[in-house]
């Protein structure tokens, strides 16, 4: 089993990890799963996300890729 070290090379021992080092985000997959621009997505809004693009506005379609 690996071991963990400290900021300063210390060794943690496992009984020092009081707290989960990783942080619970099944919450927030979920809800961007939920609001997911691809949701309902027809052609129109396909070409509207695709021609602001070719404009400079890219963030839609960055989401539409997520």
């Amino acid at each position: 089993m690996g071991m963990f070290a400290d900021i300063y090379g210390r060794l943690l021992r496992r009984r020092t990890l009081t707290q989960p080092q990783t942080a619970d985000d099944r919450h927030l997959r979920y809800q961007q799963l939920a609001e997911h621009p691809s949701l309902g997505i027809d052609i129109r809004r396909v070409h509207d996300i695709l021609s602001e693009a070719e404009q400079g506005h890219l963030v839609r379609q960055a989401d539409l890729f997520f």
